[in-house]
């Protein structure tokens, strides 16, 4: 209920033992997904990952990591939709949608849209043991730094962002897997893409 522009001032504001304390650090974590003020953004970020978010135009810009441990590129899936779920390995919810996620998966078969799950874990183990215990399907990615997280200011998990082809954003708050909402979105820009429009 606080507006962002407070909180950031309570934060400069806070002695510099509680401001680099890990409570000060899961905050900052909080106010980076809110704000887009970039002097602050510059103030506090390490300086790689402020480099990294001042130059992100859209998702395409943006490389995560995948499970075999290299890096993928949304760049690579340039003229398809993408449906993006954030999920995390302590999200009950993010697992009950796992099968109305299959299902999608299997009802757009062959249309241009990739489905990417990315896990906001701070944890690689975590990520990798949840991802195998509930099968998450579609293309699996690890934001291990928050730079997507960051970016689309996802604050909650599930969290479902559509992209449009060109990487600019859709829909930044789409329902989840299990609302058959979604699908029909989807189906709409799809119907839409195809007709060229």
């Amino acid at each position: 209920m606080i507006p962002v522009n407070t909180l950031e001032k309570y934060f400069v504001n806070l002695p510099p033992k509680v401001i680099y304390s890990d409570f000060g650090k899961n905050f900052l974590d909080e106010i980076f997904k809110l704000s887009g003020n970039q002097v602050f953004r510059e103030k506090f970020a390490d300086s790689a990952l402020f480099q990294e978010l001042s130059s992100i135009k859209t998702i395409h810009d943006i490389s995560l990591l995948n499970p075999s441990g290299t890096k993928t590129s949304f760049s690579q899936f340039k003229g398809h939709y993408i449906l993006v779920d954030f999920w995390g390995s302590w999200c009950g919810p993010c697992f009950a949608n796992i099968p109305a996620l299959k299902k999608l998966m299997k009802d757009l078969k062959n249309k241009p849209i990739q489905f990417v799950s990315v896990s906001l874990d701070k944890d690689v183990d975590s990520w990798k043991k949840a991802m195998k215990k509930h099968n998450f399907p579609g293309i699996n990615l690890f934001d291990q730094d928050g730079l997507l997280s960051t970016f689309f200011k996802v604050l909650w998990v599930p969290r479902y962002v559509i992209i449009h082809p060109d990487g600019t954003v859709a829909n930044i708050d789409a329902p989840q897997a299990i609302n058959p909402e979604l699908k029909k979105i989807l189906e709409s820009l799809l119907e839409k893409k195809e007709k060229g429009n």
